[in-house]
């Protein structure tokens, strides 16, 4: 019965591919690209396959309120890497943010130091993605340089609490900050095509300074929020494990 379910789909989709065709009877390229999506999807029994490396850039603005510096408003660009597999019934995702810059007036932020560590794992069950169709994608939850309970983690093993970002505040004052982050990214997608998903994302940002090597700036609480809510993405889909290094070399 499956394998007649197979065929009955197969030639529904010749029918379809037919029905795409020009009225000069020459067939539609994007039409024809389409059907042969479809065709594979009804081959293999299921629907598109995400699995690979996909990657995008989210530009928005955000508020950081802080020790020293108080409330500062910058431009923000985040990049991030989805690297998907797919097991025993199981989407397992391996997030990493590969770019991170939120550089303001009065406060810029090297972030370079700590992005090896801005990593997370998540998974959701497999389904039949579909193009025009939404992708549930699982809310990412960062933590660098914190646990769960606040304390700090001495992520880069330089012997300071948690990680250390180095830091221009006021325009002036070079301070290394030790720091606890968590940031938490929410993605509204959608799959356009095989490899194309766009839509839009909410984050978040809050954490702890543990103390610095300057006596200007003390420990204390920060937040980071969101300006443009929601922000829109585009990612795409490359073959493999692609590293950061070779994924922002992309336009």
């Amino acid at each position: 019965m499956r394998t007649l379910s197979k065929l009955a789909s197969l030639m529904s989709l010749q029918a379809f591919i037919l029905m795409g065709c020009a009225a000069d009877g020459e067939p539609n390229a994007a039409d024809e690209d389409e059907g042969v999506v479809l065709a594979q999807q009804a081959a293999a029994g299921g629907g598109v396959d995400l699995t690979g490396t996909w990657f995008a850039r989210v530009k928005t603005s955000v508020k950081i309120t802080a020790p020293l510096i108080g409330a500062s408003t910058a431009p923000s660009e985040l990049a991030i890497k989805l690297f998907v597999q797919r097991a025993n019934g199981t989407l397992n995702i391996a997030a990493q943010i590969c770019k991170l810059q939120t550089d303001s007036a009065n406060l810029k932020i090297d972030y370079v130091k700590v992005l090896p560590y801005m990593k997370v794992a998540a998974s959701e069950p497999d389904f039949e993605a579909a193009i025009g169709a939404k992708v549930p994608l699982p809310t990412l939850n960062f933590r660098i340089g914190i646990d769960a309970a606040g304390a700090s983690v001495d992520v880069d093993g330089d012997k300071n609490a948690g990680g250390t970002l180095p830091i221009v505040a006021l325009g002036l004052l070079g301070i290394n900050s030790y720091t606890g982050l968590n940031l938490s990214i929410a993605m509204d997608a959608t799959l356009k095509a095989a490899d194309l998903i766009e839509g839009t994302s909410n984050f978040a940002g809050s954490g702890k300074i543990f103390g610095s090597n300057n006596p200007l700036l003390t420990a204390g609480e920060f937040v980071v929020e969101q300006m443009t809510n929601p922000t829109t993405f585009t990612s795409k889909r490359l073959a493999g494990d692609v590293s950061c290094a070779d994924l922002l070399k992309q336009p």
